[in-house]
């Protein structure tokens, strides 16, 4: 359990440190930004400055004097880089010289025969391949479902996967957190996705070929040992067993006096919640609550098929924030506007995360108590009761009969429906009523009676 937890552990380590690197990537006041479909810089080709490029596909057969970013969906390095490489896609292919730092995240990543990394490689991805020939001069770090590493490295190795197959050679300490055989996939993920890269297949758990050479200590944890050969290892050899335990919980039984006195209890925690809700709607807006009630009071018919047009309405509005802002932030970044498209993306979540909220709460609480105050009050109103003046109690009244009608078994949703439909609707209506007094061409031939609101 300790080996998952470390192996876990040496994941979001990954994970994070490539987010970071790749957000807080220092700046250059000369940078050169690239977008398209194909991105290319020719053999001969020099960048003298930073290079950050966005594209389908990313080739790079030159110099850059400085650091590379990059976002492509495939990336393939044959030139030279003088600083770090960064970035992230479907699949990474180096086959040539980065003089600093590789920080890159992919499904597929691949370092070519003639790879070399001037300093740290890290990576995580679903597949790690290093040829031979290829070489990292400094510590290698990766996360993810398998690697094959074939090639050299300079320092350490840190690797925390479901398959290590190690056949080159390490001058370091070598740290591993594998799984075993029988966990590997039966096939490829990607091999259903169009368009995605090719993984290759390699071998779960641990698997050191003969011809490995490690210069420090192996420290591996696996739910099997590995065959490690004899004179591969020039230091020590530390194995830890992973033992995989089913944790199985006590079935609880719970008696039919149980479950009543649970529905019980929630129905409680959603009248006080109801009631709460209501008192403030009263005492912050009584006339505008009572007047939006009467409109489910006079016209309830239309209210509901208001309410089933303002729902609709305001589903369709989500729908089209989202659409417009992804279309905006796209023609942002086709003419080269790189720098708004996060301030629409920002800008759009925003008023997305608060259509939403609105429309939750509306449904929850706002709806509700408006029907709540409308039958309170016609109730009231049969019986000649001078509680009929007060949205208080009529407010209670009518928050009681609703959350008993919809606790109703089969029933209760039903009339759920018709309670949130009604609501909206009245909001609805007040809606466009506001609005067209505030165009000052709103005409009425008999007033909305207003509710006497006095204290309970």
């Amino acid at each position: 359990m300790k080996a998952h937890l470390q192996r876990r552990k040496w994941l979001v380590v990954v994970a994070l440190s490539l987010l970071l690197c790749l957000v807080l990537a220092p700046s250059s006041y000369a940078l050169e930004k690239m977008e398209g479909s194909t991105v290319t810089i020719e053999a001969g080709e020099v960048i003298e400055d930073d290079l950050m490029v966005f594209a389908n596909e990313f080739v790079l057969e030159g110099t850059v004097k400085g650091d590379v970013i990059f976002f492509a969906t495939k990336a393939t390095i044959n030139g030279v880089v003088e600083g770090d490489l960064m970035g992230g896609g479907q699949e990474i292919v180096i086959n040539g010289n980065v003089a600093d730092d590789v920080r890159v995240g992919g499904s597929v990543i691949t370092l070519g025969e003639a790879a070399v990394i001037g300093d740290d490689f890290m990576a995580g991805g679903y597949s790690l391949e290093s040829m031979t020939g290829s070489l990292v001069e400094g510590s290698m770090y990766f996360g993810g479902a398998q690697a094959r590493l074939a090639g050299d490295i300079g320092g350490d190795l840190w690797v925390s996967a479901g398959g290590l197959e190690l056949l080159g050679t390490v001058t370091g300490d070598v740290q591993a957190d594998v799984g075993a055989a029988s966990d590997a996939p039966p096939f490829s993920p990607f091999m259903f996705m169009p368009g995605a890269a090719s993984a290759p297949t390699f071998e779960w758990g641990l698997t050191v070929d003969d011809q490995a050479q490690i210069g420090g200590d192996l420290n591996y944890s696996a739910p099997v040992a590995a065959d490690v050969p004899n004179n591969v290892v020039a230091g020590d050899v530390a194995f830890e067993q992973v033992v995989q335990t089913t944790a199985t919980e006590p079935v609880e039984t719970v008696t039919t006096t149980q479950k009543v006195v649970n529905w019980l209890a929630d129905w409680l925690r959603q009248l006080v919640t109801l009631l709460f809700v209501g008192f403030l709607m009263m005492w912050l807006l009584p006339r505008w609550t009572g007047k939006v009630a009467g409109f489910v009071q006079e016209r309830p018919l239309p209210s509901l098929g208001w309410g089933l047009m303002a729902v609709a309405a305001i589903l369709v509005t989500i729908v089209l924030v989202f659409i417009v802002m992804i279309m905006l932030a796209m023609a942002l970044g086709a003419l080269t506007l790189a720098d708004l498209v996060g301030a629409v993306i920002v800008i759009g979540l925003f008023v997305l995360f608060g259509l939403m909220l609105l429309f939750g709460f509306t449904v929850s609480y706002f709806a509700r108590i408006i029907v709540a105050v409308a039958g309170g009050r016609y109730l009231f109103s049969r019986f000649h009761s001078r509680f009929a003046e007060s949205g208080y109690w009529s407010m209670a009244l009518g928050v009681l009969l609703i959350a008993i009608l919809t606790a109703i078994p089969w029933v209760g949703p039903l009339i759920s429906l018709v309670v949130v439909l009604l609501g909206f609707g009245a909001l609805w209506q007040e809606g466009i009523q506001g609005w067209q007094r505030r165009l000052g061409s709103w005409r009425t031939e008999e007033p909305m009676p207003e509710m006497k609101v006095k204290p309970a």
